[in-house]
């Protein structure tokens, strides 16, 4: 039985808990139910803590006081809402923000961009390839852990989201990691050995690691299924030169 001083549910984020039961709140506002004990665990360790704040301040009729990091967020988000303002784009939602945000980073406006896909997913912390081009931004300011740690909360969200190992094999790339490039295209090929990006990928991280023989064999595995594929070409015609 649940009563207005009886707290039984708990949201937080996309996750939502009722009667020991873990959801994920899906588009339209549609409950799926999840088996995932530790994610559970962490979700009520939450609930538990909430209820315990909110004991304290109705009991007590004091308000917590804000940690540091709660402070920078507040203030973080104020900021986020004023730009928005100012730039008269507080009516769109995550996807419209997405495709705006998309066209900076990609014109190399990425503070612009970080800004907007920031308060994207705070409506929708499940966009993937907001928060994937999130940590895009920040690779391409060189800002590596910030945006290895996007990633990898990608990967946590949906470990079978293969544009993720992509990332990850890129900012890898990028500062010369090849063999850690090369692992995650591994795992994302585990998943599906057709998906042309990592296909490419991994034929790369053999063409950087010397090992000649191996990179034709995966070229040759993604030109037979798409022999038009311009980034394969190219790094054929790069293999034939050496």
């Amino acid at each position: 039985m649940r009563t207005k001083n009886n707290m039984a549910d708990y949201l937080s984020e996309e996750y939502f808990i009722s009667d020991n039961r873990l959801y994920r709140l899906h588009e339209g506002m549609l409950l799926g139910e999840l088996e995932n004990p530790d994610l559970k665990d962490r979700i009520y360790e939450e609930f538990e803590a909430f209820k315990r704040k909110n004991s304290y301040v109705t009991g007590k009729n004091k308000l917590i006081e804000l940690t540091d990091s709660q402070k920078r967020d507040f203030h973080e988000l104020n900021n986020e809402l004023q730009f928005l303002g100012d730039e008269n784009l507080t009516e769109l939602n995550a996807s419209e923000l997405f495709n705006i945000a998309r066209d900076s980073a990609f014109s190399s406006n990425y503070e612009y961009a970080q800004i907007l896909l920031r308060h994207a997913l705070r409506s929708s912390p499940s966009f993937h390839d907001a928060r994937l081009l999130y940590g895009r931004t920040h690779a391409w300011s060189g800002d590596y852990d910030n945006a290895i740690s996007k990633f990898e909360e990608v990967l946590e969200r949906a470990p079978d989201y293969q544009d993720t190992y992509s990332a990850l094999a890129d900012v890898y790339y990028w500062q010369g990691l090849h063999e850690k490039s090369l692992e995650y295209t591994e795992m994302g090929l585990s998943k599906d050995d057709t998906y042309l990006p990592l296909i490419f990928r991994k034929a790369r991280s053999f063409y950087f690691l010397e090992n000649t023989d191996s990179a034709r064999v995966w070229i040759d595995k993604g030109l037979n299924l798409d022999p038009d594929n311009t980034n394969l070409r190219d790094l054929q015609i790069q293999l034939s030169g050496n």
